[in-house]
């Protein structure tokens, strides 16, 4: 019986987790239809200023190490205002919200970057990116198709730069019909140790 009820369990765990197919975003443009782009042009700060949570009203926080900085837009997937990557520790963009898709504008001294996307601090999905300043087919860097709420990119080089910050669908509610197994798979389990506790 309790196998029966594991297996249940597990089927309905998949199902919610089913569809979830990630896709790694390298490209010119980012998302196709970004539900919102953070361009940091929204709020005005002295260059050298380090940007972590005054842009969290539009949806995105930085991990602090960044500096916002005008006027700058000789690359590709940065224009106007950005914020500038000052140290080789990882850079961390984190959401207000689980998300589904989302990428940002990527520009830095010839390197391979590492690009995880971050659920609840528990990688989910991973790439490793070779990247420059000039580059247009890898302009933008980020995730679709699956849940996470930061992305963090690692490289051995300080200097780079991050801008236009797209945002696609949030995370999707389960389905009635995934719902519905779900709670199916613990009553089962409710059932069998109720009959454990009789016997």
């Amino acid at each position: 019986m309790n196998k029966h009820i594991a297996l249940i369990t597990l089927a309905a765990a998949g199902l919610l987790a089913s569809g979830a197919q990630a896709v790694p975003i390298v490209n010119s443009f980012g998302l196709a239809a970004p539900a919102t782009t953070i361009t940091f042009s929204e709020l005005n700060f002295p260059a050298g200023t380090l940007i972590t949570n005054q842009f969290a009203a539009f949806g995105v926080t930085s991990s602090g190490h960044t500096y916002n900085s005008q006027g700058f837009s000789a690359f590709p997937g940065i224009s106007g205002d950005y914020i500038g990557v000052s140290s080789t520790i990882p850079f961390v963009l984190s959401f207000g919200q689980v998300v589904t898709s989302a990428a940002f504008g990527y520009a830095k001294n010839p390197t391979t970057v590492f690009v995880e996307a971050l659920l609840g601090n528990s990688v989910v999905e991973s790439f490793s990116q070779a990247v420059t300043f000039n580059n247009p087919n890898t302009a933008f860097l980020g995730f679709s198709g699956i849940s996470f709420d930061a992305i963090r990119v690692t490289a051995n080089s300080p200097e780079g730069l991050v801008d236009n910050v797209q945002i696609g669908s949030v995370n999707a509610v389960p389905e009635p019909a995934t719902l519905g197994l779900l709670a199916l798979a613990m009553t089962a389990a409710g059932l069998a140790g109720r009959s454990r506790k009789r016997a």
